[in-house]
């Protein structure tokens, strides 16, 4: 990534909502190395929890679909009532197929499966906040 591309997306906040402790740590360290603030939660409770806290600093919603207390559709539909023009980008191991809503997810901008490279992950992130820096 260059210095340009990369100086697009400082100050800008992710936050992080997966069930696998593992697995939101990576994301939380390959994002931070990206230049994100991240604030990462273990579930959609813990991720409501952050939204309430941080809502006017909150810029994208990582989160996984699956996940035992709530789905990810679910998560996203009530952080939007908290910051209701917040970016979402969903990963799961399914396919958008399997998933069943294939019709409101476009690979590689709100959603990527897993397995995904830091690359992958970055540049789906990257078209997301720079969706959000065409809207403003």
């Amino acid at each position: 990534m260059t210095e340009e591309q990369s100086s697009g997306h400082r100050g800008k906040t992710i936050l992080v909502v997966d069930d696998e402790p593992d697995l939101l740590k990576l994301l939380k360290e390959i994002l931070q190395d990206d230049g994100y603030t991240v604030i990462s939660a273990v579930g959609p409770a813990e991720g409501l929890g952050f939204v309430t806290l941080f809502k006017e600093n909150i810029d994208l919603l990582l989160t996984d679909v699956m996940m035992p207390e709530m789905d990810g559709f679910e998560l996203s539909e009530r952080v939007k009532t908290i910051v209701p023009d917040i970016r979402v980008l969903f990963i799961s191991g399914y396919t958008a197929e399997i998933i069943g809503r294939q019709n409101n997810l476009v690979e590689g901008l709100n959603f990527i499966r897993k397995p995904f490279s830091c690359e992958e992950l970055c540049s789906a992130v990257l078209c997301n906040i720079q969706s959000i820096q065409a809207s403003d």
